[in-house]
């Protein structure tokens, strides 16, 4: 992941952030477009940092996060972030955010590179924390942890659509009887081409309604 490409994250990120408060008035109508799937995110091992403030950070943290990685990890799947703040409900020097990337046993693959996530091989959360035990310890601000198995809604997205599809999920789990249970993620997917048709994988962790109270269809 090259200097270019995290200017495309950073682009992204501001663009969903960005988008919101415009697209209120027609994300009922962007519920019924976007295409969601319901789907299990199985445990893994991740490496992640916590950072503080805005979010045209993104480029810097990625690019380090990756430098670091490539020299002392073997990443699996897509970087992602996680983000447990509206962008509206704080200021920019407040918001709270994560950045990581799956890490499995094995040598480092250098700067960018990556296995794919098909090839990470199922274990239970007691197998994940063995193996945790026996990797190296990172140095600081990045830690390691067990991301935990979770049902989620993912919305295959671009960084022209991220910002209504993301918004849409929301009327989209009114209607069909699902309740945000964890912080929204997003996964990015595609560093090549245009910046604006960059794939992302907008991921909500959910769950079903108790009280099975929806919106009418």
């Amino acid at each position: 992941m090259n200097t270019r490409t995290q200017g495309y994250i950073a682009k992204a990120l501001l663009a969903v952030c960005m988008a919101l408060p415009c697209w209120g008035q027609q994300s009922t109508q962007r519920a019924d477009e976007v295409k969601v799937r319901v789907a299990a995110i199985p445990s893994a091992i991740v490496i992640y940092r916590d950072v503080t403030g805005p979010y045209d950070q993104h480029p810097e943290v990625f690019t380090e996060m990756m430098k670091y990685v490539g020299e002392n990890y073997r990443a699996a799947g897509a970087c992602f972030g996680i983000y447990p703040t509206d962008p509206d409900s704080v200021r920019p020097s407040d918001l709270h955010w994560q950045v990581g990337v799956r890490v499995v046993p094995g040598s480092p693959l250098g700067y960018g590179n990556r296995v794919p996530v098909e090839q990470i091989p199922a274990a239970s959360d007691r197998q994940l924390e063995a193996t945790m035990q026996k990797m190296k310890q990172p140095a600081a601000p990045y830690k390691l942890m067990i991301l935990e198995e979770t049902n989620a809604a993912h919305v295959e997205s671009t960084v022209a659509s991220a910002g209504r599809d993301g918004l849409a999920m929301f009327p989209w789990m009114a209607k069909n009887g699902y309740v945000q249970v964890a912080p929204t993620r997003m996964e990015f997917q595609s560093h090549e081409g245009s910046p604006t048709e960059m794939k992302v994988t907008i991921i909500v962790p959910v769950k079903e309604r108790a009280s099975g109270l929806r919106l009418s269809k």
